[in-house]
């Protein structure tokens, strides 16, 4: 498999998302962006040791320069807080 996935907002809706793709195996890179990068590279950390005994996926906080790296086929999930616009 090498699907990489970006997930904009590491809130609890792109947490969430985030431990799915990774307890399921359907992504094996995916990167966590949001505002505050502390609560990104947190979120990415906890889910990388809750998740030792699942496929292997690269998880990890990033910015939107690694979201548009193209090594993989490549999909981008935005999951933001009301009023908080997103960057194109």
């Amino acid at each position: 498999m090498s699907n990489k996935v970006a997930i904009i907002g590491a809130g609890h809706v792109g947490a969430t998302i985030a431990y799915t793709l990774t307890v399921t195996g359907v992504a094996a890179e995916i990167v966590l962006i949001d505002i505050n990068e502390k609560k990104a590279f947190g979120e990415a950390m906890d889910i990388r040791q809750g998740t030792a005994y699942c496929s292997p996926t690269n998880i990890y906080s990033g910015t939107y320069a690694d979201a548009k790296r193209r090594r993989h086929r490549h999909h981008h999930l935005g999951c933001c807080e009301k009023g908080r616009p997103v960057p194109s």
